[in-house]
């Protein structure tokens, strides 16, 4: 029973909490699923080093469009919820780096909090502010998806772009001003981790970006050319007829987009692509040549005793001419 109402749990409170129960130091790799949506959990974590994002799946779409809904770092809890009510998990926690945790079993949470009033009462009102703060991140990111067809992220419609948009656009895909945008259309995209999704694609001179909303809240994919070693639009997997295309990383991961004029988007693609490479191979060049063999005297080496006899040879068989201003030395197509 608690005679007044206590503070919240503090860092301390949690560090405490955990060790004094038995929790893990657990390890997990970046990308590993920690938690599954849909579950029934026997643990709560806490994060010690690294991040972890929490991703949640649209059930009423046909293609079970996956978005990020809270990212957290270390000190965050998560788990917790589950803990509340024995209830399955509502969101997928993914390791978003390698991430380092506490994991500590339920059976001896429990345990722990029917035998200290105190740290029950910081725990339960901890639990009331978190609940209260992820209903309101939960709020904002309500779910907003149109469904499309296979290959359209729309219906043709116009995309007009403000230059106040077209900025913003910029800022968020760090494409520099000075670069012309050459292709902007509605499209779908699968990204490397198989989650499809629908937005908007943005084709610049050095990079392709992909901006899309789910549940509310915007998100971006920038792809560089420098990273990309094939785009093409007809693969083993990918048929012409699927309206995509697929832009193969150098790291092998692959991107498939489903823009609304595939062959327009592709020839873009293609297009800046190409420019890109040239720009850069022609900038290597002009870099990599050595400045210092302009100033060399090319004769400087010729001091050798074969190299002079070869030149006082040479001139020996010369014969001094004298020109007028305007006589013509050496005619076009004559063999001197």
């Amino acid at each position: 029973h608690c005679s007044s109402l206590p503070a919240a749990m503090d860092a301390a409170a949690w560090e405490s909490l955990f060790k004094r129960a038995g929790c893990e130091s657990m390890i997990y790799l970046k990308d590993t699923t920690i938690l599954d949506d849909g579950v029934q959990s026997d643990h709560v974590y806490r994060i010690v080093k690294g991040s972890v994002r929490v991703e949640k799946t649209d059930e009423r779409t046909t293609d079970k469009l996956t978005a990020m809904v809270n990212h957290l770092e270390a000190g965050h809890t998560f788990g917790e919820m589950s803990f509340l009510d024995n209830s399955i998990t509502c969101a997928t926690c993914i390791a978003d780096t390698d991430v380092q945790a506490m994991r500590l079993p339920r059976a001896a949470l429990e345990e722990l909090l029917a035998q200290d009033a105190e740290l029950s009462c910081k725990f339960y009102r901890q639990m009331a502010i978190n609940v209260t703060q992820r209903l309101q991140t939960v709020s904002k990111a309500s779910a907003d998806i149109r469904e499309a067809p296979r290959g359209l992220a729309q219906p043709d419609v116009a995309l007009p772009i403000s230059a106040k948009k077209l900025l913003k656009v910029r800022h968020r895909l760090g494409a520099p001003d000075s670069e012309t945008m050459a292709c902007m259309t509605q499209a779908a995209m699968i990204n490397p981790h198989k989650r499809k999704c629908h937005g908007t694609l943005y084709v610049f001179e050095s990079m392709v970006g992909f901006v899309h909303k789910m549940f509310g809240i915007k998100q971006h994919e920038v792809i560089h050319f420098s990273n990309i070693s094939e785009v093409l639009r007809e693969t083993f997997t990918l048929k012409k007829e699927d309206h995509g295309i697929e832009v193969i990383l150098s790291g092998n991961r692959t991107y498939t987009f489903y823009p609304q004029h595939v062959d327009d988007a592709f020839e873009t693609i293609h297009r800046c692509r190409q420019q890109y490479l040239h720009n850069t191979h022609k900038e290597a060049r002009r870099q990599s040549v050595d400045k210092t063999v302009f100033v060399q005297n090319p004769h400087k080496d010729a001091h050798d005793e074969v190299s002079f006899a070869a030149l006082a040879t040479l001139i020996e068989k010369a014969t001094l001419e004298k020109y007028k201003p305007g006589d013509v030395i050496i005619s076009e197509m004559s063999r001197p």
